[in-house]
């Protein structure tokens, strides 16, 4: 529905009003250059060594994992072996000193 030109908006819009929303218009525009030219690109190097050290670190705590599963399933199987890892296993930590 459209008012004629006569009658008054409910909000009647003042000079300071347009210069309010110009200062802001100008105000937005400035921020988004400032924070448009503030962008930077971050790059990421992750080092070829570092990376080479912990696929080997992986790979050795595998085997170990590896080892002390099959050694378990052995000695389930068989209490003779049993028997011989449990004192492998006490003269290996022996010499390390540990008991």
């Amino acid at each position: 529905m459209e008012m004629p030109e006569n009658q008054l908006c409910p909000h009647q819009c003042t000079a300071a009003d347009n210069d309010y929303e110009e200062l802001l218009e100008k105000n937005g525009e400035s921020l988004k250059e400032r924070y448009e030219r503030e962008e930077k690109q971050i790059v990421k190097v992750e080092h070829s060594s570092i990376r080479f050290m912990l696929n080997v670190w992986n790979s050795i705590l595998t085997v170990f994992a590896l080892f002390f599963a099959a050694s378990g399933l052995l000695s389930l199987l068989s209490p003779s072996l049993r028997l011989c890892l449990v004192r492998l296993f006490q003269q290996f930590f022996r010499e390390l000193g540990i008991l």
